[in-house]
């Protein structure tokens, strides 16, 4: 049995519901641990009733772990959720004891096959990390961290605890949304982490492809699945996707570079027909409760959205995302 965990609030739930999916497509036994980060989410995970997505009130974590009521104090929400991305797989390593190994997921994921090469990789270590892979033209991004807190994997072993323990301690003491001495937030921390006994850097290009990394890659789509050099696209990471207006979403890719149309098309098309698939999960099992996770817009006047739908910047989709 695999487990995995993630947290979410409203705003994020036909995501990780999206994601949830595309393990279950491509991951035969697994676990996801949601951290529900508003009792919304709570009822709607509860009402869906999937055995390999099972939900955890933030209040039981904050019980379990006093220390983050403290830490809450002096930083805002978002600062807040990065706290928490230590907190969460060591809570579980300590409430569930038939875990050998946690992963954290972010839960704006999509997989596109099966994740069992990463473990292949991993071996025998005991700290599984994945770097961002910046190409040169985005050198300037390290400042947020050389790796990615979307995949980070714990055994449960004395190596594995020592790194997620002290990696607690460090978001504990400040976990911040801004790049200070070379720390940012939860992320920044890691950047020492392949000096720790233990820690494997995973190198297949497959892992965590994302906005930042693409344009570096050769990408066949007509493979089965997808290859990125040669090997699975394992999973992508839809970081920035955000709704602009009714049926319209922003891909992201504005700060990163231009997206092949083909590529654009396959990964943001597939992804908005993913999430109306969960949509339509949660509606039909939790209408009371259900959120479409759009609520936050950005404010764009009519010509500059305009403007970024004729450069492609803009997805125009037929039909929005609605609960």
């Amino acid at each position: 049995m695999i487990h995995f965990c993630s947290y979410f609030d409203s705003n994020y739930l036909t995501r990780a519901v999206a994601l949830h999916q595309s393990l279950v497509r491509h991951c035969p036994q697994f676990t996801l641990w949601a951290l529900c980060l508003d009792d919304d989410v709570h009822a709607a995970v509860s009402a869906l009733g999937l055995e390999s997505l099972q939900p955890v009130r933030l209040a039981d974590l904050e019980q379990a772990d006093p220390a983050l009521l403290e830490a809450k104090q002096d930083r805002s929400t978002v600062e807040y959720y990065f706290t928490l991305s230590p907190a969460l797989p060591l809570h579980l390593l300590d409430r569930v004891p038939d875990i050998e190994s946690i992963t954290y997921l972010d839960s704006d994921l999509l997989f596109y096959s099966s994740p069992q090469p990463i473990f292949d990789e991993l071996g025998a270590a005991s700290v599984a990390i994945v770097p961002h892979r910046y190409p040169p033209s985005l050198q300037e991004l390290s400042v947020w961290g050389t790796y990615n807190v979307a995949w980070v994997t714990f055994r449960n072993d004395s190596a594995g605890r020592a790194v997620l323990e002290r990696w607690h301690r460090q978001c504990l003491d400040w976990c911040f949304d801004r790049a200070e001495d070379g720390k940012f937030a939860d992320q920044g921390y890691l950047n020492s982490w392949p000096a720790l006994p233990g820690v494997h850097v995973i190198e297949n290009p497959g892992v965590d492809l994302a906005p930042w990394n693409f344009m570096q890659y050769r990408i066949d789509l007509k493979a089965t699945p997808p290859t990125v050099d040669g090997l699975p696209l394992i999973f992508y990471h839809f970081q920035a996707f955000k709704a602009v207006g009714p049926g319209l979403w922003d891909p992201g890719l504005d700060a990163y570079g231009e997206m092949d149309k083909g590529l654009r098309a396959w990964l943001y098309g597939g992804y908005l027909r993913e999430l109306r698939s969960a949509a339509r999960l949660i509606r039909s099992r939790a209408p009371s409760t259900a959120r479409s996770g759009t609520r936050r817009r950005p404010r764009y006047d009519l010509r500059t959205l305009a403007r970024r739908i004729r450069r492609g910047h803009v997805i125009v989709s037929v039909r929005s995302l609605r609960l």
